[in-house]
């Protein structure tokens, strides 16, 4: 299912804003029709999220913060979940779409990154969250595994789900520099799926058992 960015195009000696149809597909006119429906959701979708985060975050002098990050993650989440509103193999070009359509949401020059890592924070419990800031979760999503690799960024979840309690807060925080003192800066393409997971479930032992 294509999905349309908005894009600069010159007709005349005069810049406009104009509708691409973006997809790895042929876009035919049922595509289209079907995109200029998702089009017009996002516009309701993104309003409603605008509104929301005005309501529920009071403004930190102009900055933004894990909590608005997290709070904005967790209602993209849906939008990103595969074959609800878009294909897999087009979900791909949905972060550029809602970002066209509003572009105040993010941080100007990095609103890929950042929609990424705030869908990754989105899907986990505040309390594992809370504690780590902003450019810790960043840094974190920037390790190409978890960035890259969905199995990786799963478990990655699933753990810190599991250990969400109040009582184990500091258990996330320990993990997440564990994992990047292990992973940030190698190459991991030299080990096998099966391997990484091997050397993150030690990691997620080790902290648990206070190592």
């Amino acid at each position: 299912m294509a999905v349309i960015w908005r894009e600069k195009r010159e007709i005349k000696d005069k810049e406009f804003m104009v509708p691409v149809y973006k997809s790895d597909s042929l876009v035919t006119e049922k595509e289209k029709k079907r995109a200029d429906d998702l089009d017009q959701f996002l516009d309701a979708e993104t309003k409603k999220i605008k509104e929301d985060l005005a309501t529920i975050i009071a403004p930190s002098k102009g900055k933004r913060n894990v909590q608005y990050w997290f709070e904005l993650g967790k209602r993209l989440v849906p939008l990103f979940e595969p074959g609800k509103y878009i294909t897999q193999k087009d979900i791909k070009y949905l972060w550029k779409a809602i970002c066209d359509k509003a572009p105040d949401l993010f941080t100007e020059g990095r609103q890929e990154r950042f929609i990424y890592v705030s869908l990754f924070i989105g899907k986990l419990p505040w309390s594992s969250v809370k504690n780590i800031i902003w450019t810790e979760w960043v840094d974190f999503y920037d390790i190409r595994v978890i960035r890259e690799n969905e199995q990786i960024r799963n478990l990655v979840v699933s753990e810190i789900k599991s250990h969400s309690s109040d009582a184990q807060q500091d258990w996330t925080r320990k993990r997440i520099k564990k994992i990047s003192t292990e992973f940030k800066n190698k190459d991991t393409s030299v080990f096998t799926q099966k391997e990484i997971i091997a050397k993150l479930e030690s990691i997620f032992d080790r902290v648990y058992e206070g190592g």
